[in-house]
């Protein structure tokens, strides 16, 4: 899984949460909050209707 090859050196993954799932045309976008240690990232994941990744983004928060 992607999110588990996230930051280097920012400590365990203490935790991955589901904030918002929503459909844009075709595809669904789901946005999830990544806590790492002391640090927390927005990650944005789109996928097409053939499981395809059609967008993804990672910010620190």
């Amino acid at each position: 899984m992607i999110l588990r090859k996230l930051p280097r050196g920012t400590g365990p993954r203490s935790r991955i949460e589901l904030l918002e799932r929503r459909r844009t045309g075709d595809d669904w976008v789901h946005l999830y909050r990544a806590v790492y240690g002391g640090d927390t990232f927005l990650v944005s994941l789109g996928a097409a209707p053939d499981a395809r990744i059609v967008e993804l983004s990672i910010d620190s928060a």
